[in-house]
């Protein structure tokens, strides 16, 4: 339907060094065939989302530990391979959002499931709100036991909900997004297994999360790596800023040259070297060159050149003599 409001697709997000993507924002070419935005004619790079800058920093696994009310569960997160799942993890449990939740469901030979604050199995939301896409990498499998995977009702609706295996589950893969394994407590997760549970898959003894402890969390030395970052880059153009009284326009090689040259005179200036200009052309820095006896280096090459000439003069002039002494005959001497 058409509007005469203006539409604007300004994000609001500063650009810098860290976010600025390798195409532009589009606006110009939708501005050409619009009739309702401004017309733009400078083409701008697109800037990319936090979570894209961010997740290619993370090299690391996270690792938390699962304080329950019958033992501890010690989990390594595969943040280098699904950062988005693990970071959904990591933050609800550094906020205890897991905190006095219980293990909803548990069927034995099979998995264990919590993460839903009502303890009904619908509720939960994800650390940003709403639902997530899901993150399926081919080297990740269910294909052990320990495998800490997300619960979901459906593809890309991974909210707060999770599940630990008890045996192999492969016909799981690419239905639900693994993000970590149990690397302490399995004997605890073998104690949970057996545990009697009612018509509904509910134990019938409560298992309550009472505490999650955060021990390695790679989002937060990103986050903390990026800011230092940025903050000495922003250090570093207010310094050059500070320097240059003129910036030269872009293109304009006069300009460009101009400032160069100022720059290098500043910097001899600030060295202490006096650098003489003794003559035009290559090596006009050299100061050396006085040494050196110019006249007769001179006066030997053109003695060179005038002996050179002499004797293609001679050579010349006696093939003209031949030539001139030639007689025409008939070819029975041939």
């Amino acid at each position: 339907m058409y509007s005469t409001r203006k539409t604007s697709l300004d994000t609001g997000k500063k650009r810098d060094v860290f976010n600025t993507a390798t195409y532009s924002t589009g606006r110009a070419a939708a501005s050409l065939t619009s009739t309702v935005m401004e017309p733009v004619t400078k083409i701008e790079p697109a800037i990319l989302e936090d979570d894209v800058v961010r997740y290619k920093y993370v090299k690391k696994k996270g690792y938390v530990s699962l304080v329950t009310s019958h033992g501890k569960l010690n989990l390594e997160l595969h943040c280098d391979l699904v950062p988005k799942t693990c970071e959904n993890f990591l933050r609800h449990c550094s906020t205890g959002y897991y905190n006095d939740t219980s293990f909803h469901r548990l069927i034995r030979y099979f998995i264990v499931q919590g993460g839903d604050p009502t303890g009904t199995g619908f509720g939960g939301d994800s650390a940003w709100g709403g639902s997530f896409a899901d993150e399926f990498v081919s080297n990740l499998s269910h294909d052990t036991r320990g495998v800490v995977s997300m619960a979901n009702s459906g593809p890309n609706t991974n909210r707060s909900q999770f599940f630990i295996t008890f045996r192999k589950c492969k016909h799981l893969d690419r239905k639900h997004t693994v993000f970590g394994k149990v690397v302490g407590g399995l004997d605890f997760l073998g104690k949970i297994e057996m545990m009697e549970t009612d018509k509904d898959d509910r134990p019938l003894e409560d298992i309550q999360i009472i505490n999650c402890e955060v021990y390695v969390d790679p989002f937060k030395d990103v986050d903390e790596m990026l800011s230092k970052e940025r903050a000495n880059y922003s250090e570093e153009i207010n310094i050059d800023n500070a320097d240059k009284n003129v910036h030269p326009k872009p293109g304009n090689r006069r300009e460009e040259e101009a400032l160069e040259a100022a720059e290098r005179a500043k910097r001899n200036k600030q060295d202490g070297i006096a650098k003489q200009v003794y003559r035009t052309g290559v090596g006009k820095f050299i100061h050396d060159v006085d040494q050196f006896d110019t006249k007769a280096i001179t006066n030997k090459h053109g003695k060179d050149i005038d002996s050179s000439l002499q004797m293609i003069e001679d050579v010349l002039r006696k093939k003209q003599k031949l030539l001139l002494k030639s007689q025409l005959t008939d070819f029975s001497s041939w």
